[in-house]
């Protein structure tokens, strides 16, 4: 037997590694070779897939509390709306481009990071701006209902305040001074029972304050919508296929290969010695 395979020897013969690899020269050459133009031939078929990511805020409304101070209220919440993109849009895209992941932003509530993958930039940002869409158009209807109960509120005031205001000059147009004290003092009375039955509050200050903020609360500024935050961001090289991982990995498994049907061949040589 060979002194390469005999037990007694704790280390390589060099010599013959050397010997072995001039004599399959060509056999390691051609099957490394056949590998890798054959992993060079897969890593450029395959089509490449670009990623664009994004940042999306949840849009927020605001309530007017009974004791009159406004608090903001987010639209959605990210677990649910993370649900919804996944739901509707992963793996659901057009033209070779979807959604590949919807992230929840680690103490940001109120953002949610899109990734979309594609064959082209164009379609991976187009299919973020897609969802975009459709989150501000689902979010709008929201706002909206909102905005229309603070209407019907205004309303509401309104017509409260028209009210009082007819009596209160229905009141005032008597002529007080021409009675008695006492009977001054009773239409007095008589006003602020009116006021008191009618708003259901005790001061027509209060109603007043909420009907002005009320105003504010349907003007353009205190509509916040969900929208991308920034720009998206595109990476112009593919994020696959890794071409020098794929020749790598043929020229590796060549070599391998090649090696391993030489020294098969070289032991069953032995053996049969």
């Amino acid at each position: 037997m060979s002194k390469l395979y005999n037990s007694e020897y704790r280390e390589i013969n060099i010599n013959y590694l050397l010997k072995i690899f001039s004599k399959y020269k060509l056999i390691i050459f051609l099957v490394v070779s056949l590998f890798t133009a054959a992993s060079t031939y897969i890593a450029t078929s395959i089509k490449p897939i670009y990623e664009a990511k994004a940042l999306l805020k949840i849009g927020q409304y605001y309530e007017l509390q009974r004791n009159g101070d406004v608090l903001g209220r987010p639209v959605d919440t990210s677990s649910e709306l993370s649900r919804e993109i996944s739901f509707n849009f992963i793996d659901r895209g057009k033209f070779g481009s979807s959604i590949y992941k919807v992230l929840i932003e680690k103490g940001a509530d109120s953002y949610i990071e899109l990734i979309a993958r594609g064959d082209s930039l164009e379609g991976s940002e187009e299919i973020i701006r897609k969802v975009e869409r459709y989150i501000v158009n689902m979010h709008d209807s929201i706002v909206k209902k909102h905005t229309k109960q603070y209407k019907v509120e205004l309303k509401n005031i309104n017509k409260k305040i028209l009210v009082i205001t007819a009596k209160q000059n229905e009141i005032l147009a008597k002529d007080f001074y021409s009675d008695k004290g006492y009977e001054s003092l009773l239409n007095t009375l008589q006003l602020m029972s009116s006021i008191n039955t009618d708003l259901g509050i005790g001061y027509i200050g209060q109603i007043i304050e909420r009907k002005e903020k009320l105003e504010l609360l349907i003007k353009e500024p205190y509509k916040n919508n969900s929208k991308i935050v920034g720009t998206i961001q595109l990476n112009n090289d593919p994020t696959s296929p890794n071409k020098q991982i794929i020749v790598f990995f043929g020229l590796f498994i060549g070599l391998l290969l090649s090696l391993s049907f030489i020294f098969i061949r070289e032991f069953l040589l032995d053996e049969n010695k």
